[in-house]
């Protein structure tokens, strides 16, 4: 007893007295024993303070429970009420320096309106990091007595979270994050939410000045370590959440490249979640058959094989306080290199591999392994035959599908299986070209033409080939005012009518200009004159109101009728914003464009239907406006 006693006193001075890094990880396969090569004290299931009425038991394991994204049943532990787990810090893992991850599943909210998550003050005080509720069905954070941290509402009774809080003793600053998003911070400089070696932690059990402030939930995941958590660990731990809650990691390493091939050197890499150096653990490494050219202890090592076929490579991990210990295998194959002769008969001017002359080419590729492939190409090239014509042709003509002046070589095939090349000096005589432009009014002819067009005519020329005249005939129109279709004018607003592009403008109050502004309702009429005569047009302008407005429901099922909530009469809207909000606080929907509209979706999935809070804000007639109200999504 007294040698145990010593043995376990040793171990504690060693990991106090060093500045090495310490994990104690919980995974609760049907046990609360650490998960080796870590090797801290068990968890102890411990009843709450007070009179609580206590559940019998502390709880249970559940064999099958699926853990979201990782598709596998894998036990968990579930805490009954009143009931929590104790982490006896004996190490001192957390003091004022620490990270503690939790995986869990709320499950029950209990009967009071805190819900203890840690305490830190050994059950002393009522201090501590607590769920609380505000009045809605989710709950919020709280950092008892100093106040709420983060959204709120947010945590419901049937998500599980990677909850990580992390403080950095230096600054004193703790910092708590939900999944792998960082969800509040707190100045701790005061220590309430920090413990010493031998104080013990408590999870989701209350204190004794206000016990039986208590929930249940299930747990897959548990972590205590001595170090402060950076974003990009905690975006570590919550990528990789479900390896790391059904396996130990300390000890996986990868090969790279993999599969390899012979006599290539590769890199092994310690991937496991202890970090650099490895300060208090050993790393003992079974080559096999490899080399081992460089590297030392976790790492990272240049290997190679001499051999080709299946090599193994594996890795034990001790823990050098307490010899606890886990390990690793990788099987990776091994390829040796390929050997092959290739005979090719090509024709002069073609290529094989780059090669274009007879001879014997020996070339290292790759294969489909990765590895060397040693070939030799027996190339043979044989030689083509040419041949030359001249040929003179008119402008339109074509000679060997030619038609215009030049040299061109073609490609036929020939007796020895190669081309034979044609060269072609074509000379192509032009045609003799001229220009007629010429306006005619609407109903007249010219040269036979009555419609405007381009027209080509072909005549006899004297050199023997033809002549072109080309006729460019515009055919001026009558003139066809145009005011458009009778309009609605929105109520302040002015239109300005345009006929269309004329000699002179008669409008109906005798105004001459090109176009006229409309400012209030009535019939408005121009007459205008152009070359070819002149013609009227008229329109009727109405009044309406033009105010924007938006609806307080919509049903989004593609009827094709209100499927979208957005902004009605949209009539001159600046610097648009609509934005909506479900009832969590989580925004929905953004837009400034106020053609767009919400379809009831989040990322592509369909909401539920609710009552949402939108805001919007625009400049309508010069004039800034925001607008906020709620909308009824119907189902």
């Amino acid at each position: 007893m007294r040698r145990l006693l010593f043995f376990m006193i040793l171990i504690l001075f060693s990991r106090i007295a060093s500045s090495q890094f310490i994990k104690d990880t919980y995974r609760f396969n049907n046990n609360f024993s650490v998960s080796p090569p870590d090797c801290g004290p068990d968890l102890i299931p411990t009843i709450a303070p007070g009179n609580c009425n206590p559940v019998f038991g502390s709880g249970g394991f559940f064999q099958n429970e699926t853990i979201p994204y990782c598709a596998i049943g894998r036990p968990v532990y579930h805490n009954n009420m009143n009931w929590g787990l104790k982490y006896p810090n004996t190490a001192g893992t957390i003091t004022t320096t620490y990270t503690i991850h939790i995986y869990l599943k709320n499950t029950n909210w209990g009967t009071h309106p805190w819900v203890r998550i840690i305490d830190f003050s050994d059950g002393l005080s009522d201090a501590g990091i607590y769920y609380k509720n505000e009045g809605a069905p989710d709950r919020c954070l709280e950092f008892f007595p100093v106040g709420l941290v983060g959204p709120c509402p947010y945590f419901n009774n049937t998500t599980w979270y990677l909850l990580t809080f992390t403080r950095d003793g230096a600054t004193g600053m703790m910092y708590v994050y939900v999944n792998n998003a960082l969800f509040g911070s707190y100045n701790d400089a005061m220590g309430r939410y920090t413990s010493a070696p031998g104080k013990p932690v408590y999870i989701y059990r209350d204190d004794q000045l206000v016990p039986c402030e208590a929930g249940e939930a299930s747990f897959a995941y548990l972590s205590f370590t001595n170090r402060f958590s950076t974003q990009s660990i905690v975006d570590s731990v919550y990528n990789d959440i479900c390896s790391i809650t059904n396996a130990t990691i300390s000890s996986n390493f990868t090969i790279n490249p993999y599969p390899a091939c012979q006599s290539q050197i590769a890199t092994v890499n310690y991937a496991g979640d202890i970090p650099s150096p490895g300060t208090g653990y050993s790393f003992n490494w079974t080559w096999n058959n490899a080399t081992v050219i460089s590297g030392s202890g976790m790492g990272p090592y240049s290997v190679s094989w001499s051999t080709p076929g299946l090599q193994t490579i594996s890795l034990t991990v001790i823990n050098n306080t307490c010899l606890s210990q886990n390990a690793d295998t990788v099987q990776i194959q091994v390829s040796p290199p390929l050997f092959s002769t290739v005979s090719r008969i090509i024709c002069e001017g073609d290529s094989i591999e780059g090669y274009t002359a007879s001879g014997t080419y020996i070339d290292t590729l790759t294969s489909m392994a990765g590895c060397d492939s040693i070939r030799t190409l027996n190339l043979v090239v044989k030689p083509k035959a040419t041949s030359a014509i001249t040929q003179t042709i008119c402008e339109g003509q074509s000679f060997a599908g030619y038609t215009a002046s030049g040299i061109y070589h073609d490609t036929f095939p020939a007796a020895n299986g190669c081309d034979s090349i044609r060269t072609l000096a074509l000379t192509v005589i032009p045609r003799v070209r001229s220009a007629i432009t010429q306006s005619i009014c609407e109903g007249q002819t010219f040269l036979g033409y009555s419609l405007t067009g381009i027209y080509h005519d072909t005549l006899a020329a004297a050199n023997g080939c033809d002549s072109i005249r080309t006729l460019n005939l515009t055919v001026v129109q009558k003139p066809t005012p145009d005011l458009g279709i009778d309009k609605e004018l929105c109520t302040g607003d002015s239109l300005l009518l345009t006929p269309g592009n004329y000699s002179s403008y008669l409008w109906q109050d005798g105004s001459s200009s090109e176009y006229f502004v409309a400012k209030q309702p009535g019939i408005y009429s121009v007459t205008v004159t152009e070359t070819c005569g002149s013609a009227s047009d008229n329109i009727l302008i109405t009044t309406k109101d033009c105010t924007p407005y938006f609806p307080n429901a919509f049903t989004p099922n593609n009827d094709g009728k209100n499927d979208l909530f957005k902004v009605l009469n949209t009539f001159d809207l600046q610097n648009y914003l609509l934005v909506v909000y479900n009832r969590w606080g989580q925004k929905v929907f953004e837009t400034k464009d106020p053609a767009m509209g919400w379809d009831g979706k989040l990322k592509g999935r369909i909401q539920d239907g609710a009552v949402f809070v939108w805001y919007s804000k625009f400049k309508h007639n010069n004039k800034d406006i925001s607008l906020k109200g709620t909308v009824f999504l119907i189902r």
